[in-house]
């Protein structure tokens, strides 16, 4: 079991007190960011394990790959990283395991698409 805390929308006080919780219940904690300062405060929580970036700007809802390969450089190696969002072929699984995602979260590229079997095994090759 998972739950997911998403920076942008807590206060650094509920972010940490909600991880922590949920680490108390043993649920898997994937914090999200998207941002630099973002990512800082999510640095600080103890015990960091799973860190997504979204490539989905919130508010503008513009999707860039390049959000993940910016702030991968400051994902120390032990916490897994897990790039979500704008995902759509193979490719762009490789570039984002090239930059050091462990991982990818695929949602909207899979709903859109006629062959999802297809769409698995192209992202699969590509990670």
């Amino acid at each position: 079991d998972a739950i997911l805390l998403i920076v942008a929308a807590l206060e650094q006080e509920e972010l940490l007190r909600l991880h922590d919780l949920a680490s108390s219940l043993q649920l898997d904690v994937l914090v999200e960011v998207h941002t630099m300062p973002e990512l800082d405060r999510a640095l600080e929580i103890p015990g960091l394990r799973l860190l997504g970036v979204n490539n989905r700007n919130l508010v503008t809802f513009e999707v860039d790959l390049a959000t993940t390969e910016e702030l991968s450089a400051e994902v120390p190696e032990e916490i897994t990283l897990v790039s979500e969002s704008g995902i759509r072929t193979g490719a762009d699984a490789t570039r984002l395991r090239e930059c050091g995602a462990n991982a990818i979260l695929v949602g909207e590229s899979l709903m859109r698409v006629e062959d999802k079997g297809a769409l698995v095994r192209d992202l699969i090759a590509g990670s």
